[in-house]
């Protein structure tokens, strides 16, 4: 009689020669099958079910099998899943294999078991950051894996696998990956799923808050004394928190904590909102006692604090099947916390901003929640979610046929390419554009603006006194300036030097639509237009202009090699400033004209039409004369133009 090692053994040698030499997952399940049942493998014949025995035998040898290739793998340095046997083989062998085991399961061969077991044990062998690649395939597999014939006995062994490599997870560094494991579980078990009962009623009591020892006369951050008393009695309710029964037990107590946090809070106002203080996520929150009077005028930290008050009250207030031994409020016990209940929502309501309805968001929450229990704890029955059926409309068409006829909801006004979902709002939304294609490529898709559209308010604010000033906002400015940069690059290096003034860059883009500045004189804004005009035109005859060569040495010209020094080493410091200087005289100009074709955003075509080659053009070329560039369309900046710019 052959021993058990043996068999496995066997097993083992088999699966991994058909692993090398066949390529369909159908032959490589029928030989690893054929190997237990001592009988030829036929193409199209059907496998008989193996027995209990043997599905341990297949399924251990089947574990080995993994082993080998996972230790392969690790030896040539290939990822697990993408190792292969053989060269010639098109399939990786630990997927070919892992499709096999899960492709015998809907024959009634094996149970579905087997394939998550070799998947748990994947996950169990490699490390956090390679197991994204098996957790990828088992989405990929999600269909199969939740056939009856297979969820039946694998759901459980993949909810292990999955919880296991949950823990492994850092919170900080993994989030995503975790969020995508939970995910998965949603998909694959049902609704009616009792894995998150929490039957035992278990609560985390390890962690715990520090309290510090204050010492008299502290002072916190704000530089005013330390109520000592008051800072260690709001942080011992993070006791009550953590261990809702204990709160119960200590009810007096509790709500006595609860009820001076709640004075203190009307005492004490709110002064930095949640826009103020961003929308980061603190998972534990320091308990300094000199922070603590900071916090609690945190518009998020109070909203934490007061949703924890209302979670523990929930649990205090429902009854529990879990343990019969937690104890449950009565009489006036129950009306002091329904009491309590009430001020921790009037709390925070009062809390900015839109208090209100985050406060009703919260009760609408915990009431689900509360349902949700309930239906738990009910053992999960399936008539809580069977939907009754919908009686027939009032106009529907009836077996008598004198009766009115049915009669159709006249579609929307707003559903003008036939698209009706019920409300006119959401017509109107998904009949903005014909089909989503068009709806990109429309001109305004409700996101970008365009230069004049994001300078138009600066246009108003300089015409109505009374318009939001927008014009000296940074936000804005920045945003604006990017958009005028590529149209106009003058207006923008006037804005800049204006510390980023919208306004001096209005009055060069539309000179017509602005305003005479105060104190300007009798100019009329014609003749600032064609003055604006006339600077162009010598700006461009600028650029054309000769300007004496570098010396033999290297070396610019005196008035040149000042001109430049500034910025050399940063190529915006030095666009902006030749730009800034074109405006002076010729010789800058022509100084402007070789950095912008250089390396400086694109100006407009009107102010700057000097662009010459790229600098890897311009690599090899030398550096002939300013006169000879001129002639020849060439431009001085770019590599070698820089090397020769140093005095």
């Amino acid at each position: 009689m052959t021993s058990y090692t043996d068999e496995v053994a066997r097993i083992k040698n088999g699966v991994l020669e058909a692993l090398g030499t066949r390529t369909s997952v159908d032959d490589v399940g029928r030989v690893a099958v054929s190997l237990l049942l001592a009988q030829p493998s036929e193409e199209g014949a059907s496998l008989k079910p193996l027995s209990p025995t043997q599905h341990t035998l297949f399924g251990n040898g089947l574990q080995v099998v993994v082993s080998s290739l996972l230790d392969a793998a690790l030896e040539e340095g290939t990822p697990a899943m993408e190792y292969k046997l053989s060269s010639a083989a098109k399939v990786p062998s630990l997927r070919l294999l892992l499709d096999a085991s899960l492709s015998l399961a809907p024959q009634g061969v094996t149970h579905g078991g087997i394939p998550a077991a070799l998947l748990e044990q994947v996950f169990d062998s490699l490390t956090v950051a390679e197991c994204e690649v098996p957790f990828a395939y088992l989405e990929e597999r999600l269909s199969d894996f939740k056939q009856p014939a297979v969820r039946a006995r694998a759901a459980l062994t993949l909810q292990r696998a999955c919880n296991l490599l949950i823990h492994r997870l850092s919170k900080s560094q993994n989030s995503l990956f975790a969020g995508q494991l939970l995910i998965f579980l949603a998909k694959l078990l049902p609704l009616m799923e009792r894995s998150g009962v929490n039957l035992q009623g278990a609560f985390h009591t390890e962690n715990s808050t520090p309290v510090e020892d204050v010492a008299e006369g502290a002072l916190d951050s704000l530089g005013k004394t330390v109520d000592a008393e008051f800072y260690g009695t709001f942080w011992s309710l993070q006791a009550a928190f953590s261990n809702p029964p204990q709160a119960g037990i200590e009810w007096s107590e509790t709500a006595r904590a609860v009820k001076i946090v709640l004075e203190r809070l009307k005492k004490d106002p709110v002064t930095l909102t949640e826009a103020a203080s961003g929308s980061s996520i603190s998972a534990k929150y320091l308990s300094g006692s000199r922070l603590l009077s900071l916090q609690l005028r945190d518009a998020t930290f109070r909203r934490h604090f007061l949703v924890q008050c209302l979670i523990l009250f929930q649990f205090l207030e429902a009854p529990h099947a879990a343990k019969q031994a937690w104890p449950v409020l009565k009489g006036r016990q129950i009306e002091e916390l329904k009491a309590l209940q009430e001020s921790v929502y009037e709390s925070l309501a009062s809390v900015p901003e839109r208090g209100p309805e985050f406060a009703a968001t919260i009760r609408q929450l915990l009431l689900d929640e509360s349902s949700w229990a309930a239906w738990k704890q009910a053992s999960c029955p399936k008539e809580a979610f069977e939907r009754p059926a919908a009686a027939p409309p009032a106009a529907a068409k009836t077996t008598d046929p004198l009766g009115p006829p049915f009669k159709r909801r006249k579609p929307s006004r707003d559903a003008v390419f036939g698209v009706t979902l019920g409300t006119e709002e959401l017509d109107r939304l998904w009949n903005l554009t014909e089909d989503n294609l068009s709806g990109l490529a429309a001109e305004d898709r409700g996101g970008f603006k365009t230069v004049s559209q994001l300078m138009e308010p600066v246009l108003e604010e300089m015409t109505d006194p009374e318009a939001p000033s927008l014009s000296k906002s940074t936000m804005y400015s920045w945003r604006t300036l990017r958009m005028v940069a590529r149209v106009n690059l003058r207006a923008f290096v006037a804005s800049v030097q204006a510390k980023g003034d919208l306004q001096v860059a209005a009055r060069i883009m539309y000179p017509n639509r602005c305003p005479e500045p105060a104190g300007a004189g009798t100019a009329s804004s014609g003749e600032a237009q064609e003055g604006g005009k006339q600077e162009d035109v010598e700006m461009a005859e600028a650029s054309a202009a000769p300007v004496a060569s570098p010396s033999a040495g290297g070396g610019l010209a005196a008035s040149d090699a000042g001109d430049g020094e500034e910025g050399r080493s940063d190529a915006d410091a030095g666009l902006l400033g030749a730009v800034a200087e074109g405006e002076a005289g010729p010789e800058t100009a022509s100084e402007d004209g070789q950095i912008g074709g250089g390396r400086g955003p694109r100006g407009d075509e009107a102010d700057s039409p000097r662009t010459g080659p790229s600098g890897d053009e311009r690599a090899g070329s030398g550096s002939p004369a300013p006169g000879s560039q001129a002639a020849s369309g060439e431009d001085p900046s770019g590599p070698a133009g820089d090397a020769e710019m140093e005095p």
